[in-house]
């Protein structure tokens, strides 16, 4: 099953674990783990914003299985969105991405999709790697309950 990454969003994912490879480190990340994967047909294809490095420094970022695509004077979204609506078989694409515009596009052609946060936590234990927990609490990420909201309303003397 092929691999749709957005690749500066997943390595911002990895940083929330603690783990600051570069693009040349992530690379070899994902290298190891599609070799230890049983589907032998994946294809990883990761986007990058940007030019596309020269000479030794692609060399330095490319790792066997890993497709790069860097993005130029374009954004990596719209990369990422034109090779979703350019599938042959969206069901097959695993999109990899937390941004929205992406992922609404990938479940309208129905593909599968993973946020970056959620597929760094895969990828790490694949490789069987501690995967520690992310820098923010969750808490931060679901926002105050209803209960708490209206005890710091309460706390600050504002009316509702």
């Amino acid at each position: 099953m092929p691999l749709l990454i957005d690749g500066n969003n997943l390595m911002f994912a990895l940083k929330e674990f603690g783990l600051d490879v570069g693009r040349s480190g992530f690379c070899r990340l994902l290298s190891a783990m599609v070799q230890r994967s049983h589907d032998r047909d994946r294809t990883v294809c990761v986007v990058f914003d940007g030019a596309a490095p020269h000479g030794p420094l692609m060399r330095q970022i490319e790792a066997p299985g890993i497709q790069l695509r860097f993005s130029g004077r374009l954004k990596a979204d719209e990369l990422i969105l034109g090779a979703i609506a350019d599938s042959t078989a969206p069901r097959r694409l695993t999109v990899v991405s937390t941004d929205r515009q992406i992922r609404a596009a990938a479940r309208r052609r129905r593909c599968p999709g993973l946020t970056s946060l959620d597929f760094a936590q895969q990828l790490l234990a694949a490789l069987d790697r501690p995967v520690p927990r992310p820098s923010e609490p969750p808490e931060k990420r679901a926002g105050s309950t209803a209960q708490q909201t209206q005890e710091w309303l309460r706390e600050f003397g504002i009316q509702e």
